[in-house]
């Protein structure tokens, strides 16, 4: 992987606004041409991905992109008009419907457009805009915009594009003579005295077919106040540090059906931001920037590891020390309450726990106490803690997902992520897709006794991805598209395996090995439950002497 660095500078522009055009052009290396009549104060790119840039200008300014069959072009504001009697062309001796309309469910727009930006009246410092609708924004759509505008209208650009967004909530599709094949796809029509965006263009039987989508206004007036600077001096940012998770969905959603990992990332300063991160799925052949991480994730290392415990009942014996990255991070307490509520779950190595207490023993040091361990089917994964693991307080909202596909799991991964504060190479884990989120955990409980005539019994209880409360009187979900587990069954020099549909299985004496058989042997039971995209892992197995 290259090497790369962070590096803060000012650039002092050339007076006066440029228009948005003027940037989508030297964005796309002249591949799109013309102008908007909206000017901005001034933009910085970022990213590898033009496309990526320019579309999040597209979502705060109304860009319309006509291919006129040369180059794409930025229409301007003029729209052509629709005859009503053009509409309903002849198809097969035929006249089709005049119009057909459409309207998006509701529940599926967000309820607020917030704009981020960069307040010119506060030394370019950032600054966030919002428009909402009525309610309380259960939906809201964050526009990551690079430009320096000011508030009034930042809030304006915010109010535009919120109304964009509901009134392109309706559409209409008509059918046009193919006379009418000036038009393109991008442009903008006049039809019943509403404007209209054509969404797509089809022509079929020399009938032009358009997707019409409802506009609305470029931009409306605001007042907003931009708020106060922040003159503090400047606290240190420091080196960015990034864990990668692979662990079982600890969200209630069951993990899905596809893969999710985890991003954790913080700085060593008080003042660390979010970094930009980048993912590779070929060993890092190659790279692609996908996304600015979360909030800073509250993490470090072990320096006093727990040794194993039972997953079944409060560990009392141990307890686990931990030193985070910087002096302002802490870790919650809240007593059993909050194990009870589900909250106070990190990750040491590769073991998930539950934790009633923390107490600060030191600068950045912190025992934890009151340990609930393997949860979430981790047990395994409770031998063999030392110091210096990783220590990360599991917050959905500081954990950024990595949605990956099927095809991932068994492959590998990377990802890195450098800050403001980074002067090295950025900061990288590399791993294996386990998708411990989409496999269902291993079971439990195993247990093998001798029946009448020879048999051997053996029978388990299975857990689920998408079930891990304590239900009365129910089982949980079977999480699967079917039930399927399989044993391994070895004693001597004699290994077995055999799939079986329920959570038992009876091991016939004609067919077990004659040192077993004859007994007392030893007979060494490996399950996995098989999943729609896996099979458990690790599997359960424990050794009987029967």
């Amino acid at each position: 992987m290259p090497s790369r660095s962070s590096l803060t500078f000012e650039v002092e522009a050339d007076a006066g606004d440029v228009d948005v055009g003027t940037i989508v052009a030297a964005l796309s290396e002249g591949a799109v041409v013309g102008e908007t009549g909206t000017a901005v104060g001034g933009y910085a790119a970022g990213g590898d991905s033009v496309r990526g840039a320019i579309e999040a200008l597209g979502d705060a300014f109304p860009l319309a992109i006509v291919d006129d069959g040369a180059t794409l072009r930025l229409d301007d504001a003029s729209a052509s008009m629709i005859d009503p009697e053009e509409l309903g062309a002849r198809v097969d001796d035929r006249r089709e419907s005049r119009i057909v309309r459409d309207r998006r469910a509701a529940s599926t727009l967000p309820d607020e457009v917030a704009i981020a930006y960069y307040e010119p009246e506060r030394d370019y410092q950032a600054g966030l805009q919002r428009a909402r609708r009525d309610g309380i924004a259960l939906r809201s759509n964050r526009i990551e915009l690079p430009v320096a505008i000011g508030a009034g209208a930042a809030k304006g650009f915010a109010e535009a594009a919120l109304m964009r967004v509901w009134r392109g909530r309706e559409r209409a599709t008509v059918r046009l003579p193919w006379r009418r094949l000036d038009l393109r796809a991008g442009g903008r029509v006049t039809l019943d005295g509403a404007a209209w965006r054509i969404a797509s263009w089809t022509l079929e039987r020399m009938a032009l077919e358009l997707d019409l989508e409802r506009i609305g206004p470029g931009a409306v007036a605001a007042s907003a106040s931009p708020g106060r600077a922040t003159t503090g001096a400047d606290a240190r940012a420091g080196t960015t540090v990034i864990e990668l998770l692979d662990i079982p969905a600890f969200d209630g959603s069951g993990g899905g059906d596809a893969p999710r990992l985890w991003l954790a990332a913080a700085g060593t300063g008080t003042r660390c931001r979010r970094a930009t991160a980048s993912l590779s799925l070929d060993g890092g052949a190659s790279w692609r920037t996908f996304a600015t991480t979360a909030p800073p994730a509250v993490m470090g290392t072990l320096t006093r590891a727990p040794a194993p415990g039972p997953s079944e009942l409060f560990d009392r014996a141990n307890s686990i020390e931990v030193e985070l990255l910087h002096d302002n991070m802490t870790v919650p307490g809240g007593g059993d309450a909050a194990l009870i509520d589900g909250r106070n779950l990190a990750l040491i190595g590769d073991e998930l726990i539950a934790f009633a207490g923390a107490e600060q023993i030191a600068p950045r040091r912190w025992r934890l106490g009151g340990l609930l361990r393997g949860r979430f089917g981790s047990e395994w994964a409770m031998a063999g803690h030392e110091t210096d693991e990783r220590f990360v307080l599991i917050e959905a909202g500081r954990l950024l997902p990595i949605d990956l596909p099927a095809t991932a799991l068994g492959g590998p991964i990377a990802v890195s992520a450098i800050g403001p504060g980074d002067a090295g190479p950025p900061a990288t884990r590399a791993a294996i897709v386990i998708g411990r989120g989409v496999r269902p955990p291993s079971p439990v409980a195993l247990r093998a006794r001798r029946l009448a005539g020879g048999a051997i019994r053996i029978d388990w209880i299975r857990r689920s991805r998408r079930g891990w409360a304590w239900l009365d009187g129910a089982d949980v979900p079977l999480g699967e598209e079917s039930e399927l587990y399989r044993l391994t069954l070895a004693s001597g020099g004699t290994e077995r395996t055999i799939d079986v549909t329920s959570p038992s299985f009876d091991y016939a004496a004609d067919d077990q090995p004659p040192e077993l058989r004859d007994g007392p042997g030893a007979l060494t039971v490996t399950i996995s439950q098989i999943g729609r995209l896996g099979a458990s892992l690790p599997p359960a197995a424990h050794t009987f002497t029967l």
